[in-house]
């Protein structure tokens, strides 16, 4: 078995469809202003938003992307504008 497909609420989708990109990601589904579907750089993955009405939730779901390249993305996104609570 393999992972296809992670969701996630959103509750701008705008902002989430800029932050998704920021990251690399690339937008293969855009339907706003409900749902959006990315794919991930490693072409066998996929990730999406969909709005949802009221709070997301503070502290989950909490998704994880994996970089080979850590300090060079991290750098990359700092210099595009993207904050860090921790390096």
């Amino acid at each position: 078995m393999r992972l296809n497909q992670v969701t996630v609420g959103a509750t701008d989708y705008t902002a989430s469809v800029a932050f998704y990109k920021t990251l690399g990601l690339r937008q293969i589904v855009d339907s706003p202003p409900h749902y959006a579907r990315f794919e991930l750089p490693d072409g066998d993955s996929t990730f999406s938003i969909h709005l949802v009405d009221g709070p997301c939730g503070q502290e989950f779901p909490l998704v994880y992307f994996e970089t080979p390249a850590l300090d060079a993305d991290v750098a990359r996104l700092k210099g595009l504008g993207v904050a860090f609570e921790h390096d």
